[in-house]
């Protein structure tokens, strides 16, 4: 998708506008613009309050910002740091509209598949995991260095793990990457998942945050796809890291409810305020800035799909608690 498919009308004023004028710019298309010497700066409506009409607009408040060029692909405004929510859009040097940072969200979230959650999570997992393999490496030439001069046991041994390890970060990249999920839902066993993913998570979250699990015995296999459920978990642990630059602890429970399997992800870090909680998971909502808040709406789409749902509270750390409701495999 290019930005070019998502442009509305915008306003572009110039140095002798006044309040009066933006307003009406406003009422017409929403966004407004002030281009003076070169600059591009976009007009705040709150923060007009209080001028009279016939203030010129650029004694007021204004945001300078960058336009987009109506030819870049969409995932120059899903990035975009400017803190606006309508971006201006430019065609060959001149403002022709502005896009809007909401609906390219909600567009892109809606039509998100499971396979594309891994390549969004792949921007936040992989250089932990690129890191750690960078580090797997240097011990197979450390070692294999060390067993050419003196041939030791202990010294192929450390050579034979390192390779198995390094084997395992790049068949997790792969897998989150390009991974196809099956034709239909299966039953699937979360512990066994989770176990699966424990090597990569570790690296993932660092040596200061301490990884809890509890799954009861007995639990039955959920319906789900295996690699969605990789996803979102992944996901969701990366939320958690996020939450916890000073280090924590993460827990993850897996339970029986009902009809079905209950996942628990929690930390305990800040939490997430309760007049948020809400909203959390459309599309754009983040409480860490622009260009995030992609990722949850994302994982509430992929569980929607198999007739999952998940949502936010409280936890018994202190910190958030996800909840993720799974339909019992039959």
């Amino acid at each position: 998708m290019l930005v070019r498919d998502f442009v509305q009308p915008a306003t572009v004023l110039g140095q002798h506008a006044t309040v009066a004028d933006a307003a009406d710019g406003l009422s017409r298309t929403g966004s407004v613009y002030l281009q003076v010497a070169g600059q591009l700066q976009a007009v705040v409506p709150r923060a007009m309050l209080g001028y009279p009409v016939s203030r010129r607009l650029i004694d007021v408040p204004l945001v300078q910002v960058e336009p987009v060029d109506i030819d870049a692909d969409i995932d120059r405004v899903i990035t975009a740091t400017q803190g606006l929510d309508l971006l201006p859009v430019a065609d060959r040097g001149s403002i022709v509209g502005c896009v809007d940072r909401r609906l390219v969200l909600s567009t892109v979230a809606s039509e998100t598949s499971p396979e594309q959650l891994g390549v969004l999570l792949l921007t936040r997992l992989a250089p932990a995991l690129v890191h750690d393999l960078g580090n797997s490496l240097l011990v197979v030439a450390t070692s294999i260095a060390l067993a050419r001069r003196q041939p030791t046991p202990g010294a192929l041994d450390a050579a034979s793990s390192a390779v198995d390890h390094s084997t395992m970060l790049l068949r997790r990249i792969r897998d989150l990457a390009s991974g196809v999920d099956e034709s239909a839902p299966i039953a699937v066993d979360v512990a066994a998942v989770l176990e699966a993913l424990r090597p990569a998570l570790a690296s993932a979250l660092g040596p200061n945050i301490v990884l809890e699990v509890d799954a009861a015995p007995g639990t039955p296999p959920a319906h789900a796809y295996p690699r969605t459920l990789e996803r979102v978990l992944v996901n969701l642990l990366l939320n958690a890291r996020d939450a916890l630059p000073g280090g924590g602890c993460v827990r993850i429970t897996i339970a029986a409810a009902d009809d079905g399997v209950l996942v628990v992800v929690e930390d305990d870090g800040p939490g997430v305020p309760a007049d948020a909680a809400h909203q959390i998971f459309a599309p754009g909502v983040s409480s860490r800035g622009p260009g995030r808040g992609l990722g949850l709406a994302s994982v509430a789409h992929a569980l929607y799909r198999i007739g999952g749902r998940i949502s936010v509270g409280a936890g018994t750390l202190g910190g958030a608690a996800f909840r993720i409701e799974l339909r019992r495999a039959h």
